[in-house]
């Protein structure tokens, strides 16, 4: 039996058409690729250095924008010391924030490697999270950086509900992608580290406070 890497629940498993295996939590549908299956760190980086993530994109700085509006402004004081976690290899959405007027931090594990200081008032994860190994421990770290009554904005695409439409799944194409969550998961996560979930979007976006 293989168990949940969250809620230690047993996990069914799935094999898709190019043979890679997903197991598959039947308590909080937390579902992320085999070990043997993943990508090593080369591979990952090189993978990731042909992202399209122009600031001159249109598009992209509009998607960035919306996130920030709905997922960040809201949430967040105007004042706040802000954590941009997986900032990529161009950190745009840190950018934005700055001329929000937010103090922004950026931490990504192959562009911006050295890690920060001291406690953050706000962290933003912008799709992030589907490429951790571990994301109930990245959570545990992420939390212990918050200060007191700060928050955590998770930006991820959520599964979809049925496994048929999961194999179906153009986020599943990006071999980088190994972990997809549900509401159920972010709930149970959030109750693991302690933290409440303050929003919940049930397609993308999660906030969870400190």
């Amino acid at each position: 039996m293989t168990e949940c890497l969250l809620c230690r629940g047993e996990c069914r498993s799935l094999t898709d058409r190019r043979g890679l295996k997903y197991h598959i939590c039947g308590n909080c549908g937390f579902t992320f690729l085999d070990k043997a299956d993943r990508l090593t760190d080369e591979e990952e980086k090189a993978r990731y250095d042909h992202h399209n993530n122009d600031p001159g994109n249109a598009g992209y700085i509009k998607w960035l924008t919306n996130f920030m509006e709905e997922a960040v402004l809201p949430f967040a004081d105007e004042k706040a010391r802000i954590l941009d976690f997986g900032s990529g290899p161009v950190p745009v959405l840190a950018g934005l924030m700055e001329r929000r007027g937010f103090a922004v931090i950026i931490y990504d594990k192959y562009y911006a490697p050295v890690v920060p200081e001291g406690s953050f008032d706000f962290i933003t994860s912008t799709e992030v999270f589907e490429h951790l190994a571990e994301p109930m421990q990245t959570l545990l770290l992420l939390k212990k950086r918050l200060s007191p009554g700060a928050a955590i904005s998770v930006k991820t695409l959520f599964r979809p509900e049925s496994d048929e439409d999961f194999m179906n799944w153009w986020y599943r194409e990006d071999r980088t992608h190994i972990s997809f969550f549900t509401s159920r998961s972010f709930l149970i996560m959030a109750e693991t580290a302690g933290l409440s979930i303050e929003f919940c979007d049930h397609r993308s976006i999660v906030i969870l406070r400190n």
